[in-house]
């Protein structure tokens, strides 16, 4: 029997089996093949459930709540000048920023993957990376008529609900294989004026999966630096990468900026109000459920940052939750469930992409092939839709298809108010490798080749007989 709680119940049993970051679900097997139904849902950009690090976070949780933790923070506080007094224990109110001692731990951890020389005091404890980009947009937003906020094209979705909370117009820059296209970044800050800030996903961007080049990202950097451009860079998948030919992990946008801005410049110092704010969160690395995520920036945008209203109020987010997502940093517990992670994405990863590739690169379909993250992209050629390939998976399930498919039409990635510059949105769709085993891919990766195929078969590009 483990220790009891406050009401009798008991709080860890040992006896008790509690997943791992290294143990699969056991939701699929091989035999599950014979299935007469199965759905594969590659819309849903979520890791599986069982595959949650459950052993991770509840030993960091037992250990937060321990004596030992008190006197290891206490200790951290102590050595760096911090009254221990203003730290409050992980079950009280926070302080603004996020306890010290955590702000210490994930400095450390963003130095060991590619955010070198990472400063407490440059970071904000937020719930969530979207909690953070909310935050930025209070800060800024309100100060303007119309704010407007720049977007990629694509991008991912979920964000044009915050913009739009907060009355900001939305405009597409154009991308491609490199990145966003600077020169258009410069046209449209001469069209709508300079933006409250320039939203980007640097790395295997969602739903893309595409990495902003190192050439790139500082020609961005120095225009940014050139107009008095905010950035704010979401890189909630900056750890989950195995490129091959990378001899170092993926470089922070924020690190790029830094560089490029002590650089001696014709035009002179940077203007104001210029920063690159990198946003990131656990969610992706260890728990959604944690509800923790941080902004890091400059001290002077941080203290904006810090000053939102529901910090003030609340005093701090997530805080007991942070204890628990540093500790598992302080450990390097993490460290080893984004090892586990990385294996494990970029088998299923090349499983589905392979699936797919070998069928369909003769018929003119793109296919993305990922080196990190969570996703493939795909673009049927001119004269397809994807709500045509919907129509098809849906009918084909119908005639009596053992698996049904889901998958996230791109139409919903393109945000632009000004509906002019859709691209490839009506022909593009995304799907997330990150849930399924292999088997499963391979088998929803089969069911969707069949229904392009037959798509692309069909002159017309109508439902198949009988839908």
């Amino acid at each position: 029997m483990g220790d009891t709680g406050l009401f009798g119940e008991d709080l860890y049993d040992p006896s008790q089996h509690v997943c791992s970051a290294g143990e699969q679900w056991a939701g699929w097997s091989e035999s599950d093949d014979e299935q007469e139904q199965f759905t594969v849902d590659f819309a849903n950009g979520q890791p599986h459930s069982d595959e949650m690090p459950k052993k991770e976070v509840l030993d960091a949780t037992m250990s937060v709540l321990s004596t030992a933790h008190s006197q290891l923070v206490a200790s951290v506080n102590s050595t760096h000048g911090k009254n221990s007094a203003e730290q409050p224990s992980p079950l009280q109110y926070g302080r603004n920023k996020g306890d010290f001692w955590v702000r210490r731990e994930l400095s450390d951890f963003l130095t060991r993957h590619g955010t070198p020389s990472v400063k407490p005091d440059e970071l904000l404890i937020t719930a969530g990376s979207s909690q953070a980009l909310d935050a930025c947009c209070a800060a800024w937003a309100v100060k303007e008529d119309r704010p407007v906020v720049f977007v990629e094209t694509p991008t991912y979705f979920l964000a044009a609900q915050t913009f739009r909370t907060h009355r900001m117009k939305i405009v597409g820059v154009e991308c491609d294989g490199d990145g966003p296209v600077v020169e258009d970044v410069r046209a449209k800050a001469k069209t709508h004026g300079v933006p409250c800030f320039f939203y980007v996903i640097p790395m295997h961007h969602n739903p893309t999966g595409r990495t902003t080049s190192p050439e790139r990202a500082e020609r961005l950097c120095d225009l940014a630096i050139e107009l008095g451009m905010r950035i704010v860079a979401d890189e909630v998948y900056q750890q989950l990468s195995w490129k091959k030919d990378a001899a170092a992990p993926v470089e922070s946008l924020r690190t790029v900026y830094l560089r490029q801005a002590k650089q001696a410049r014709p035009g002179g110092p940077a203007k104001t109000p210029c920063d690159v704010v990198s946003i990131s969160s656990v969610t992706k690395i260890l728990s959604p459920g944690l509800r923790v995520g941080w902004a890091h920036a400059g001290r002077s945008t941080i203290q904006q940052l810090a000053t939102y209203g529901v910090i003030e109020s609340g005093g701090g987010q997530s805080h007991f939750t942070s204890h628990i997502a540093a500790h598992a940093m302080h450990t390097k517990a993490l460290d080893a469930v984004i090892s586990t992670l990385n294996a494990r994405y970029e088998e299923r990863a090349e499983a589905l992409y392979a699936s797919l590739h070998h069928r369909l690169c003769t018929h003119g379909v793109y296919i993305s092939q990922p080196d990190g993250g969570y996703f493939i992209w795909c673009v049927l050629p001119p004269g397809r839709t994807t709500k045509q390939l919907v129509q098809r998976l849906e009918s084909m399930h119908a005639a009596g298809s053992a698996t049904r498919v889901l998958i996230k039409e791109g139409s919903c990635f393109y945000l632009a108010d000004d509906e002019s510059d859709r691209g490839e949105a009506d022909r593009s769709f995304r799907l997330c490798f990150a849930k399924y085993p292999t088997a499963a891919l391979r088998r929803g990766g089969m069911a969707l080749g069949d229904a392009i195929i037959d798509l692309l078969k069909d002159k017309a590009g109508a439902p198949a007989p009988g839908a």
